[in-house]
């Protein structure tokens, strides 16, 4: 029998469906390509079953034999039923413009430069940079938008008044602003932060939340400003004292504990060479 609705996006009576040797045929092809090729997901969404290959068909369940000539695809790790699947497998991922009544939306462009030009000097339309790296979507899934609405979008986010009420809102994107680099949302540019820069850690058990600084020097110069740090050379990292307290007497405790009993030995050693 044919797929009636897709479990993911709801599709009813979609044109092909992904069948792996599980043998759960519940997702349309176009979530199923989705899954494998933008989100790196290789399971059944059933089962969770990790399968390395599943055929789009138009079909039932049957006839997942041996993949004909040029019918297979070892990096998506799909079989497709016929070319006419593949055809279109294949032009999801093609630089192709999708606006009504361009005059050049039968042209494939070479690259996504190529695609941008077009956009820009025939319709006044962009993407966002940020949502092309962020939203693991299909190309002609994505928002374009003129110049001045870009603006909008980067700080506001999309909601339904843009993209209707069956999708899920976009979020206002954030800027690292050490990097002076935008990222797709909040969540986003917080693994940035904790992936690139400094966090203290001693203002965040204070309750002074997210305060990252640029590099270890900009961090080392916070500690020497606002808590107590150990001067010893034994606790320099390079040019950098990192080895910090936020009182005093925790400071005087790590002095005893750590530097007392070398420096004792150190000092007999010099009297040791004196002699």
């Amino acid at each position: 029998r044919a797929l009636e609705s897709c479990l993911i996006c709801y599709k009813e009576q979609p044109k092909y469906a992904a069948v792996g040797r599980c043998g759960h045929m519940e997702i349309c092809w176009m979530c199923a390509v989705r899954m494998r090729g933008l989100l790196k997901d290789f399971r059944c969404p059933v089962c969770k079953e990790e399968l390395e290959e599943v055929t789009l068909t138009a079909g039932s369940r049957a006839g997942r034999g041996p993949a004909a000539e040029g019918l297979r695809d070892a990096k998506l790790g799909i079989v497709y039923g016929s070319p006419e699947i593949k055809t279109e497998v294949e032009r999801l991922f093609e630089y192709t413009c999708w606006l009504h009544g361009c005059k050049s939306s039968s042209a494939c462009f070479p690259t996504m430069g190529a695609l941008e030009k077009h956009l820009w000097e025939d319709h006044s339309r962009k993407f966002c940079h940020t949502c092309l790296l962020g939203r693991r979507i299909f190309l002609h899934e994505q928002l374009m938008y003129c110049d001045e609405d870009l603006g909008r979008h980067k700080r506001d986010g999309d909601g339904p008044h843009v993209l209707g009420k069956a999708l899920p809102a976009l979020p206002a994107h954030a800027d690292c602003e050490f990097c002076i680099k935008n990222f797709y949302s909040r969540d986003v540019l917080l693994d940035h932060m904790y992936r690139r820069h400094h966090l203290c850690t001693l203002c965040e058990r204070a309750g002074r939340k997210g305060e990252f600084y640029r590099d270890y020097g900009y961090l080392s110069t916070h500690y020497e400003e606002m808590h107590h740090v150990c001067v010893h050379e034994d606790c320099r990292r390079g040019a950098y004292r990192l080895v910090v307290f936020p009182n005093e007497a925790e400071l005087r405790v790590h002095e005893v504990a750590e530097h007392s009993q070398n420096d004792k030995q150190r000092g007999s050693k010099r009297q040791g060479n004196r002699a």
